[in-house]
C-alpha cells in the first residue's frame, strides 16, 4: 500500500495521525520508509499551532509509551 502513497507529500500527515493514535508500529514503518521527523503535518488542521506540533508531543498525547520510544 505504501508504494501507492506519495510519502514526500503525505508522509508528515501519516506520521502525525499515527503518533496521535499511538500506532508505534506504523511510526516505525514510516521512519523506515524515509519519512522525515523534521516535516510538519500539512493537512490535518487549518490551525497553525496545531500543524506545528512536534511528533513527540503528539505521541505523548496518545499515552502510548512505545510510540514515543520509537520516535526518540
Amino acid at each position: 500500500m505504501l508504494e501507492k502513497v506519495d510519502l514526500l507529500k503525505y508522509g508528515a500527515d501519516l506520521m502525525a495521525i499515527s503518533c496521535i493514535e499511538g500506532k508505534g508500529e506504523v511510526v516505525k514503518l514510516l521512519l523506515d520508509q524515509g519519512v522525515s521527523l523534521v516535516d510538519t503535518p500539512l493537512r490535518l488542521s487549518d490551525y497553525d499551532s496545531y500543524r506545528q506540533c512536534p511528533f513527540t508531543f503528539m505521541a505523548c498525547m496518545s499515552g502510548d509509551v512505545n510510540t514515543l520510544k520509537v520516535l526518540i
